[in-house]
C-alpha cells in the first residue's frame, strides 16, 4: 500500500468509469482489512464530473504519514460453513 501513496490516515474513494459493482468491491476489501476510511461516490464518476467537482490525475501524491497497516476484520468475512448453516 505504501508504494501506492495509501497510509493510515488516508480517505480513500474508489471509482469506476462504468459499473459501481468493482468500486464498492474495493470499498469492501479495505473494510474488511480494517481500514475505516473509505467511501463510495453517490452516482459514482460519472455524477461526480458532471456536478463539475474536482478530479486527480497522476502519480499518488506521497504524505509521509504511517503506512497502512492492514488487519483482517474477521466479523466482515464469512466462510462455507456460515452460508451453509
Amino acid at each position: 500500500m505504501k508504494e501506492m501513496g495509501i497510509g493510515e490516515a488516508c480517505t480513500l474513494s474508489p471509482t469506476t468509469a462504468r459499473a459501481s459493482i468493482p468500486a464498492a468491491r474495493v470499498w469492501w476489501t479495505f473494510r474488511a482489512w480494517a481500514h475505516e476510511e473509505v467511501r463510495v461516490l453517490n452516482g459514482g464518476l460519472k455524477k461526480w464530473k458532471a456536478e463539475g467537482r474536482a478530479l486527480e490525475d497522476g502519480a499518488p501524491r506521497r504524505r509521509g504519514e504511517a503506512p497502512l497497516q492492514a488487519t483482517l476484520n474477521a466479523d466482515l468475512v464469512r466462510d462455507v460453513g456460515d452460508v451453509q448453516g
